[in-house]
């Protein structure tokens, strides 16, 4: 280094030049092999192009859900197979069958046609059915053409021994339940035998229950189902009355038992104390009343407990409602359980007919239907009103306030026939009353009187107590016609006492009419 005026020869150094060493190249696949080639996760595919990848008529799988565009990928693939023309030409299912079949069972559809036309066959001669009911049944279980032949005929072998069922009749039920040719005999179909065996002990009850409801044979809530009524119904369970109420409607048993539970503790809102009146005292030969139960509903009509729970909240609300707070839903419920079963549109309909057509106002209605609740299951315009029209032509009656007087005496009334109850018990009335009285004017006045004062006179038996009583009162003992129509309200003790007093005393009829008067 030197100051500034100073100048420094700086002397070139040069480096010496290295010469590289060549090495020498690897082969092809050794270099591969230490050094492999790199590769883009992104593969291309070969795409052939479109005018619209958008378009429906190269892509109809576009605008279909995730579902949708699988199934119909799978029949496109599945059309190119053999067993394709199986299923379209043999059984005649349509796409839509064939898309049900792919959701269900798909593995159905990868059998070679004389696979399944030999199952078929097999199905067809162990059940007895054509080809309309085997479609039928393929269509609702394809999974029946996933067993073999063998295995079909061993549970058709088992309904028979352990149901005594026919061939026909175990197609029938089959069609009904397609399931029960896919159920597992040891794991199902034997365990729901053997319960059931004992709520019915012989083989043609059996039976008779598998046929009217097919799904208790394969059914895992028999046994619960059966044990909740007799917790609920201890007294019930005494007189064997849970038994028959499963007997006369098997199909509680395949209800599920969280189901079955939840509707009788529905029902048992219909029978709660604020709802029924206060039972009426122990009097000198007679019993004391109690309180009504669910189990006096479900011993009339079992069937009441395969109601939707909301349907029977609806109709007890309804009724309430037209009828008034002080209803007594228990005697209701008991004497005709059906009503809950009704729509709610048919039991309004009743409600007003009665309540305001009639003119019987709320309290009448209460009690009308409270004694025949069986009026509301009734149709209006093809029993109610035809039968109260036939009445009031026939009798004469003078205005709408006799109608509603007789529906009130008498509610039975509303469910007789025209034809087969009152028009020939009433031509036969009017007969007798010709015969007592002159003009016609006359007998159709006693007529009417008669039926006004006793109108439970045309519920009676015409042939078995309505024509020997009129015969042997009339032709007999010379009784008047007005006093003749109380002697068919009697009981057949009653009446041979009243007989016997009526020939010790000369006045009889007399004092039939003052006893009926109250004077006497």
């Amino acid at each position: 280094t030197t100051n500034r005026r100073t100048t420094t020869t700086l002397t070139t150094l040069t480096t010496p030049t290295l010469t590289p060493t060549l090495t020498p190249t690897p082969p092809p696949t050794v270099a591969r092999r230490l050094v492999p080639p790199r590769r883009s996760s992104r593969r291309r595919k070969k795409t052939r192009k479109v005018t619209s990848y958008r378009d429906e008529a190269y892509f109809p799988e576009v605008l279909m859900s995730q579902s949708e565009a699988r199934e119909a990928l799978t029949l496109r693939r599945f059309a190119k197979k053999e067993s394709w023309r199986y299923f379209t030409e043999d059984l005649g299912l349509d796409e839509a069958s064939l898309s049900r079949i792919v959701r269900r069972n798909g593995r159905v559809l990868a059998q070679r046609r004389e696979t399944l036309r030999g199952k078929a066959a097999a199905l067809k001669a162990a059940l007895a059915i054509d080809d309309d009911a085997l479609a039928d049944l393929v269509r609702l279980q394809p999974t029946v053409l996933g067993q073999t032949a063998a295995t079909v005929r061993e549970k058709v072998d088992f309904f028979e021994a352990t149901y005594g069922v026919s061939t026909a009749a175990l197609g029938e039920c089959v069609l009904r339940q397609p399931v029960l040719l896919s159920s597992s005999i040891d794991e199902s179909l034997e365990p729901a035998a053997e319960t059931l065996r004992e709520i019915f002990p012989s083989k043609k009850q059996l039976g008779r229950a598998f046929q009217v409801e097919p799904k208790i044979a394969r059914s895992k809530y028999v046994q619960a189902n059966v044990d909740l009524l007799r917790r609920r119904y201890p007294e019930a369970t005494k007189k064997d009355l849970v038994t028959k109420v499963f007997r006369r409607q098997p199909a509680l048993l395949a209800v599920k038992t969280a189901t079955l539970k939840l509707r009788l503790d529905i029902l048992d809102t219909l029978f709660a104390p604020k709802h029924q009146r206060s039972p009426s005292g122990s009097g000198k030969g007679k019993k004391k009343n109690k309180w009504l139960t669910s189990m006096s509903a479900v011993e009339r009509w079992p069937r009441v407990l395969l109601i939707a729970p909301e349907n029977v909240l609806e109709v007890k609300a309804r009724l309430l409602e037209g009828l008034g707070p002080a209803t007594d839903l228990p005697k209701i419920a008991s004497r005709c359980p059906s009503v809950f079963g009704r729509s709610t549109a048919a039991i309004d309909a009743a409600l007003a007919f009665f309540v305001d057509d009639l003119d019987l106002g709320r309290r009448r209605a209460q009690r009308v239907i409270e004694r025949r609740p069986q009026a509301l299951t009734l149709s209006i315009e093809h029993n109610v009103k035809p039968a109260l029209a036939f009445l009031v032509d026939n009798l004469q009656l003078p205005s709408e306030k006799a109608v509603a007087d007789l529906v009130d005496k008498y509610p039975m009334l509303l469910g007789l026939n025209v034809d087969a109850n009152l028009r020939p018990k009433l031509a036969f009335l009017d007969n007798v009353a010709l015969q007592c009285y002159e003009g016609t004017a006359a007998a159709t006045s006693a007529k009417r009187r008669a039926v006004m004062a006793n109108p439970a006179v045309l519920g009676y038996s015409l042939e078995n107590r309505i024509k020997p009583r009129v015969h042997e009162l009339v032709k007999v003992h010379r009784v008047p016609f007005d006093s003749m129509i109380h002697f068919l309200s009697l009981t057949d003790s009653k009446y041979q006492k009243r007989l016997d007093d009526r020939r010790r005393r000369p006045n009889g009829d007399l004092l039939l009419k003052e006893r009926r008067d109250g004077r006497r």
